[in-house]
């Protein structure tokens, strides 16, 4: 009877919760309704925003639009704003979309929008937006969002990824000009000289020669490089938005390292041609370059010390680091801006390497060997001619009217570069000399010459005058390969 008793009330006790856990179930059907599919939340338009503002555990950022169409940082009127980088920005809601919604949501914790990670306030058409993010679904790939109207959505799109941004992100950097057509450029400073482009053949025998400074050509390539590195600046970090004369000073600004200018061709509003210049300060972190002139690996006007060796001061295990440490801070300038840029160190060196000898022609044979038609060999007291016939790709060298393969030769007498310029007189014997005869009505030939010199370089020498130290061993490879044709 007990035993009857107590399965009674067992069963009555199973039921009581049976029925308390069905109805939880249906209230937490009840709360959390959840529909699937993609919906559109919010469709506003980029021009109709007036104030943009939002919050991140690391930062807060809040713009206004100024009836001109510009935005305004409300924490320095001063900054220069991209009204670019806001619309960006804007145009994360011209169609927020979601991939499903959970509905009359009650306990937004378990979605991270109890403590957002970013709240966004948005201004447009005279409505106030409010959007919060919440916790990253990694099952789904996606972030949990709200807009305040009691739903919980899930975003096509991480709007976190777009807002977790930088005050940097969106400064109004100065513009950088393609340099379609460069017509001259002028370097003041550590390089002092003017070049022009001059579409002239009588210049010189390298017919890719454009660019002269006081009739000296300089190497095409070199000088575009060095062009494509001002170009492609990337302006991505900024050391003041609104530089003071005492920043000027610090940053060493005030009397630049070195100033390019460079003259170009552009268009105006209306599409016409138009000359315009560019304009490009360099300088370096006074205090900074300080230890690096005491430390022996820069020098004072701004330059790298050539042949550095601070092994005088510190131990081997110490060098790097203190090498390191001894590397000043960079700044670039751009046509008088009030924005100073940071640089790397390469492309400080790559910039500040102005001068004469870094654009011109590094190679020794500066001739296109399409344009030679024969060459005479003076080696060892013997003369041996090469002749060619045909054109370009298709000529056919020959020796002692024999069929010769060139490339080797070729190759190794292009390999030739200048590991120093010098403008000193050869004092030793001649290993060989090359007189190339050119397909050219103003240049006919051109006579290349090595010199001994030491046991590491030796001079080379064209039409007569001294151009540079090369490498000892690079010109031994040119006789070898001289003596596999004519031996």
């Amino acid at each position: 009877m007990k035993k009857n008793k107590k399965l009674q009330i067992l069963c009555g006790a199973l039921v009581v919760v049976s029925a308390a856990a069905f109805g939880i179930s249906r209230i937490q059907i009840k709360k959390e309704k959840i529909q699937s599919g993609e919906s559109v939340l919010l469709s506003i338009a980029e021009d109709t925003a007036t104030s943009l503002s939002w919050t991140t555990d690391t930062n807060e950022f809040a713009f206004t639009k100024n009836e001109d169409g510009s935005w305004t940082y409300s924490g320095d009127e001063a900054f220069p704003v991209s009204t670019t980088g806001i619309e960006t920005l804007l145009a994360s809601f011209t169609s927020l979309e979601s991939s499903y919604t959970i509905e009359e949501a009650e306990d937004t914790s378990q979605y991270g929008l109890d403590q957002p990670v970013c709240t966004i306030s948005l201004t447009a058409d005279d409505t106030d937006y409010t959007i919060e993010l919440g916790t990253y679904s990694t099952m789904d790939s996606q972030r949990y969002a709200s807009i305040g109207d009691g739903n919980v959505y899930l975003l096509k799109n991480d709007l976190y990824e777009t807002f977790d941004t930088e005050l940097s992100a969106l400064i109004q950097n100065d513009h950088l000009p393609s340099f379609d057509s460069v017509s001259a450029g002028t370097f003041t400073g550590a390089a002092n000289y003017t070049f022009t482009k001059e579409e002239d053949d009588t210049l010189s025998y390298n017919t890719s020669d454009t660019y002269y400074t006081e009739g000296k050509a300089l190497d095409t390539d070199n000088v575009n490089s060095y062009i494509s590195t001002i170009r492609y600046l990337g302006l991505s970090e900024y050391a003041s938005y609104n530089v003071s004369e005492e920043e000027l000073q610090t940053y060493g600004l005030d009397d630049p390292a070195l100033t390019v200018e460079i003259a170009y061709a552009d268009e105006d509003e209306d599409g016409n041609a138009v000359e315009d210049t560019f304009t490009l300060e360099l300088g370096v972190n006074q205090e900074e370059l300080a230890a690096a002139v005491k430390a022996g690996t820069w020098n004072e006007d701004g330059t790298p010390a050539v042949n550095a060796d601070s092994s005088d001061e510190t131990d081997g295990s110490d060098t790097a680091e203190t090498e390191a440490e001894t590397v000043p801070t960079f700044y670039g300038r751009i046509n008088g801006s009030q924005i100073i840029y940071v640089l790397s160190e390469s492309t400080y060196q790559s910039l500040i390497a102005a001068d004469y000898d870094d654009l011109r022609h590094s190679e020794v044979l500066t001739a296109s060997f399409d344009d030679i038609t024969s060459i005479d060999i003076s080696l060892e007291g013997q003369v041996y001619t090469l002749t060619s016939d045909g054109e370009e790709d298709d000529k056919i060298w020959s020796f002692n009217e024999e069929e010769i393969e060139i490339d080797n030769f070729k190759s190794t007498f292009e390999a030739i570069e200048a590991a120093s310029f010098t403008a000193g007189n050869p004092s030793d014997t001649e290993e060989i000399s090359f007189t190339l005869h050119l397909d050219n009505e103003h240049f006919p030939e051109v006579t290349i010459s090595f010199y001994r010199y030491d046991g590491n370089y030796m001079i080379s020498e064209v039409d007569g005058e001294p151009v540079s130290l090369v490498s000892r061993s690079s010109v031994v490879d040119l006789i070898e390969a001289v003596h596999a044709i004519v031996l």
